[in-house]
């Protein structure tokens, strides 16, 4: 949850923050083996300590000639201590304790994240957010809670998902990820609509008609110039911001989205991209690169929980394909020559855009991810002391109000 105050520079835009910094892995989700790894974790570090104990007792004692034991006892000790405390260290490797944190502003207040009770906490921080702007007595959810504290006019709330369903997550045969309906796809397939197009809900009473529907493309980099512009902020100007406020689209002042072109892509490779002609109804949609389904006949990539980026595990298009999605939102019907008069002019066209969108971006070393940060272990976000990283604040924080 992030939290938008007026601000000059996009510097200082968001002054308050509590959430996830990285994504919800899946490893971050309760699981018997989350536990176990965790227990080990927990018992090596004890036996790192109690070991280190005798070690360091032996030792005073021997040098005391209190105690007559031999070296090579206190040696093999130190030895033991050097052992359990590189498996120690070594389980410190795991994404849990990484990419599974809670965070309120610069402070971690759990490592690693319980992802069962995360929803609720995070809720319960938005409504403690609100009553500080607003001091009031609140029993409702989110929106209730606004409402309650006389902030509904006052308030944009904006509802979407960074993703469709997530075809792969399953139970025995039962669907956990999600339903995509006609779309083909779903979430890590950055091309086909099941895994970019997802339905957004906005409101903002006094300020948006209620009950008004647009079908019209947009993205979740909208929401940064949105954002700036009802703030009085300042987008960055030394670089390419791909946004656009979307607030002329929603009080209906223009029927088209600012986006002619949108570019879809799966971790940093172009897979994808859109173009919706300013004096055309059509919505064209062309594929460079498609992910192989696994196994054969199947809609996802069961074999591997995600569909591939790159490799073997997909096809390079050449030509591309090519899909009408107001009259194919299915992507179902690839079109060729022979079926679409217009193909030429559409691959072209997009062909071009997607040329000068890549004069715009500039590569950058990336901040997270196991390329850069699993070989500086000691730099990544620790809660405490490298390597005493667990802590669950939270947890401590609600024993504390029950104990009042």
């Amino acid at each position: 949850m992030t939290t938008a105050a007026t601000r000059t520079t996009m510097g200082d835009y968001f002054y308050y923050f509590y959430g996830m910094p990285y994504s919800l892995f899946d490893t971050c989700w309760p699981d018997p083996s989350r536990d176990a790894e965790l227990a080990i974790s927990d018992r090596l570090w004890v036996c790192v300590q109690l070991v280190a104990l005798a070690a360091l007792t032996l030792a005073v004692g021997k040098l005391s000639r209190m105690l007559c034991v031999p070296w090579a006892l206190i040696l093999f000790l130190v030895l033991l201590i050097l052992l359990l405390g590189h498996f120690w260290l070594n389980s410190y490797q795991s994404t849990l304790y990484w990419d599974c944190l809670l965070m309120r502003e610069q402070e971690i207040t759990e490592q690693p994240m319980k992802a069962e009770r995360a929803g609720s906490i995070m809720v319960k921080e938005a409504i403690s957010f609100f009553e500080r702007a607003n001091p009031s007595s609140v029993e409702c959810k989110l929106l209730a809670a606004i409402d309650d504290l006389g902030l509904r006019n006052h308030t944009l709330v904006y509802f979407t998902s960074d993703h469709g369903g997530h075809l792969e997550a399953r139970l025995g045969h039962a669907q956990l990820g999600g339903y995509n309906g006609i779309f083909k796809g779903g979430k890590g397939m950055s091309g086909w609509e099941g895994g970019i197009r997802v339905p957004g809900l906005v409101r903002w009473p006094g300020k948006l008609p209620a009950g008004n529907v647009i079908n019209e493309p947009t993205s979740l980099m909208d929401i940064l110039p949105t954002v700036a512009a009802l703030t009085g902020g300042i987008v960055p100007q030394d670089r390419v911001i791909d946004g656009r406020d979307l607030m002329p689209l929603l009080q209906g002042e223009i029927q088209r989205s600012e986006h002619e072109f949108l570019f879809h892509y799966c971790s940093r490779f172009l897979h994808a991209a859109r173009w919706r002609p300013k004096d055309s109804n059509a919505m064209w949609k062309v594929h460079y690169v498609t992910p192989i389904f696994q196994p054969p006949g199947a809609q996802a990539c069961y074999e591997t929980n995600y569909c591939q980026c790159i490799g073997d595990n997909v096809t390079y298009h050449d030509p591309p394909l090519l899909f009408d999605l107001s009259q194919d939102p299915s992507e179902s019907n690839p079109l060729t020559k022979d079926t679409e008069p217009l193909y030429d002019l559409v691959i072209q066209t997009v062909a071009d855009a997607v040329e000068e969108h890549r004069k715009t971006i500039a590569p950058v070393q990336p901040h997270l991810g196991p390329e850069r940060n699993r070989r500086f272990v000691w730099l990544l976000s620790c809660c405490r002391v490298f390597p005493f990283c667990l802590c669950d604040k939270e947890g401590e924080e609600s024993a504390r109000q029950a104990a009042i």
